[in-house]
């Protein structure tokens, strides 16, 4: 099994911690674009960043992470 970034939980942990997405981009010097980017999926962060992502909202890394089963 391998472990994947999931921004669902990037998006969910952005809105319990009452962060709007231009705030939490500007704490981690990306554009409002990128972060959505993560947030949707489309992209992922690199680890760096994730670990940036996860400082800003008070979560750990692995809070960002899901179990993805490899075909």
């Amino acid at each position: 099994m391998a472990r994947c970034f999931d921004g669902q939980r990037l998006r969910d942990a952005r809105l319990a911690a009452d962060i709007r997405p231009e705030q939490l981009a500007l704490a981690v010097e990306r554009s409002v674009f990128t972060l959505h980017a993560y947030e949707r999926g489309l992209v992922h962060p690199p680890v760096n960043v994730l670990a940036q992502l996860a400082g800003v909202l008070g979560r750990n890394v692995d809070d960002f992470l899901v179990e993805k089963v490899a075909a």
